[in-house]
C-alpha cells in the first residue's frame, strides 16, 4: 500500500507536514488547497484543483478525515472518478442553520453519483465492529428469533466530557459549533447509529419496522453559559478573560450555533402500532478532567475529555442487558484494562438461561483472544474497519446502511429548529 496524496488546507500544511515526518508510510506528494474553500469546496473546483494528477497516478481510494462539511466535496469528486471511499463519520454536515440544507439530501446526492455497483463507500463507525457489542447483538439476534419478542426498548446515554471555553464556542474549527450542528454529528453520530443498529434486530420480526414520533430538546451554547457562567470559571479556573463572550450581543449569537447537549425521545413503530421506544441522551456537558482555560494542540482528544457510555435494553418481560463503558481507566494509565462491562438479567423460568450474567473487559477477551486485554476496543474496531476496506469489504457500514439515521438526524435538526420558533414564542410560565 501507498499513500498517492495528501490534500488539506494551507492553515494546516505545518501539522500536516510534522505528523508524517516520523511516519514509515509517508505521502508520495502533498496539495494544499486555499482556507477559502474551508467552507464552500465544489467537486467541479476540487477537479480543477487537481489538475489531472488523479490520472499520472495508480490511485484507486480515497479516505476523507476532514471536518465532516467539507465531506460531501470530496465524496462527490472521489465516486465521479470511479474510487473507492472510505470516510469518518459523520456523512456530512452543513455549515450553516439554513431551511435549504439538508443531511438527507447530501446522502442521496452522493448516492446518485455512484455508477459502478463494485464501488466501496464505507462510512466509518466504530460500534458496528465493536466486540462488546457486538455480543450484545448476537445475543439479542438469538433470543428475538427463538421467542419472536422484540426490542422494546432501548435507553442510550452519552457524557463526551467537552468542558469547552466560551471563546472556543465562537472559534474553534475542530468538532465545531459555529456553523449550526453539534453534539449529534460530533461523538453523539456514534449512538444514533448504535440506536438504529440495536434497533434494526427487530426487523427479523418487523421488516418494515421505522423510527415514527420524534421529540427533541436541545442545549444551545447561549443555555450552557446561562448554566456554566462567568462566576464558574472563575471559582474554578481562576480566571475573568471570557467576560466578553458573557455579553448580550455574544449570548444572542450562540442560539444559532450547534447544540451541545440533546435528549431525543420517540418510537419505532410497523404498520401503525407501536413496537419500541427509545430515549437517548447526548451530553457534551459532562464530567471532564479540564483544569485549564487554554486550548492545548490537540483539541479533541488531549483536552481533558472523559466519556462514559450506558446502555439499557429491554426485550419485554424475558430479558435486561445494562452495558456501561468510561475512558477514566486508560486516561489514568494507557496499561489499565478499560472499563467495559454486559450485565444481562433474565427470565430464568422461560428462557433457561442463568438469571444473571455478568461480563467484564477480561470476559470478553476470554471469549475473543484475538482481542488483547490492553487494547482499547473502539481503537480495534476503528483498525479492523479500515484494515476491511483496504481488503475490499464493507466493514460493516456501507453507505446505504447509514440512510435511516441520517434521516432521522434530518429530522432532529427541523424539529429543533421549529422548536426555536415556538420558543420565542408568547407562552405560559409554568413554574417549579
Amino acid at each position: 500500500m501507498r499513500i498517492s496524496m495528501v490534500i488539506d488546507l494551507e492553515a494546516e500544511e505545518e501539522r500536516i507536514r510534522h505528523f508524517f515526518s516520523d511516519k514509515s508510510l509517508t505521502p508520495e506528494q502533498y496539495l494544499f488547497l486555499p482556507d477559502q474553500y474551508r467552507n464552500d469546496l465544489t467537486p467541479e473546483e476540487l477537479d480543477k484543483l487537481l489538475c489531472g494528477r488523479i490520472y499520472k497516478k495508480a490511485i484507486d481510494a480515497v479516505i476523507i478525515c476532514t471536518e465532516p462539511k467539507a465531506h460531501k466535496a470530496y465524496a462527490i469528486w472521489a465516486v465521479r472518478n470511479n474510487l473507492h471511499v472510505f470516510t469518518d463519520k459523520p456523512l456530512t454536515a452543513f455549515s450553516s442553520r439554513q431551511s435549504s440544507e439538508s443531511l438527507l439530501q447530501d446522502f442521496y446526492d452522493i448516492s446518485g453519483e455512484i455508477r459502478n455497483e463494485q464501488l466501496n463507500f464505507v462510512v466509518s463507525c466504530e460500534r458496528r465492529a465493536h466486540t462488546g457489542y457486538n455480543y450484545v447483538r448476537q445475543f439479542l439476534s438469538d433470543l428475538i428469533r427463538t421467542y419472536r419478542v422484540p426490542i422494546t426498548f432501548i435507553d442510550i446515554h452519552f457524557g463526551g466530557g467537552m468542558w469547552n471555553m466560551p471563546d472556543e464556542l465562537f472559534y474553534r474549527e475542530n468538532h465545531p459549533y459555529k456553523y449550526g450542528y453539534g453534539v449529534m454529528l460530533h461523538s453523539g453520530y456514534h449512538y444514533i447509529d448504535l440506536l438504529f443498529s440495536l434497533m434494526s434486530l427487530n426487523k427479523i420480526l418487523y421488516p418494515d419496522m421505522h423510527a415514527s414520533t420524534l421529540h427533541a430538546l436541545a442545549i444551545s451554547p447561549a443555555d450552557h453559559l446561562g448554566m456554566i457562567d462567568q462566576a464558574v470559571y472563575e471559582r474554578c479556573l481562576h480566571t475573568d478573560r471570557f467576560s466578553e463572550y458573557f455579553q448580550p450581543d455574544n449570548i444572542s449569537r450562540l442560539h444559532d450555533f450547534g447544540e451541545t447537549d440533546v435528549t431525543l425521545s420517540g418510537d419505532f413503530k410497523s404498520n401503525g402500532k407501536r413496537i419500541s421506544h427509545y430515549c437517548l441522551q447526548l451530553m457534551e456537558t459532562s464530567a471532564s478532567n479540564r483544569g485549564w482555560h487554554q486550548l492545548p494542540e490537540n483539541t479533541y482528544i488531549s483536552n481533558g475529555r472523559l466519556r462514559q457510555e450506558s446502555v439499557i435494553i429491554h426485550v419485554g418481560p424475558l430479558c435486561s442487558i445494562h452495558i456501561s463503558s468510561h475512558s477514566l481507566s486508560k486516561q489514568q494509565s494507557a496499561d489499565k484494562t478499560e472499563h467495559f462491562t454486559i450485565e444481562i438479567i433474565n427470565n430464568t423460568n422461560v428462557t433457561g438461561h442463568a438469571g444473571y450474567i455478568q461480563l467484564n473487559r477480561k470476559d470478553i477477551t476470554d471469549m475473543y483472544p484475538e482481542m488483547p486485554l490492553n487494547k482499547g476496543m473502539n481503537v480495534a474496531a476503528r483498525q479492523w474497519q479500515l484494515q476491511n476496506f483496504l481488503q475490499g469489504g464493507d466493514a460493516h457500514s456501507s453507505l446505504s446502511s447509514h440512510r435511516e439515521g441520517i434521516a432521522f438526524i434530518d429530522k432532529v435538526y427541523r424539529q429543533l429548529q421549529t422548536n426555536m420558533e415556538y420558543a420565542n414564542a408568547p407562552n405560559e410560565r409554568i413554574h417549579v
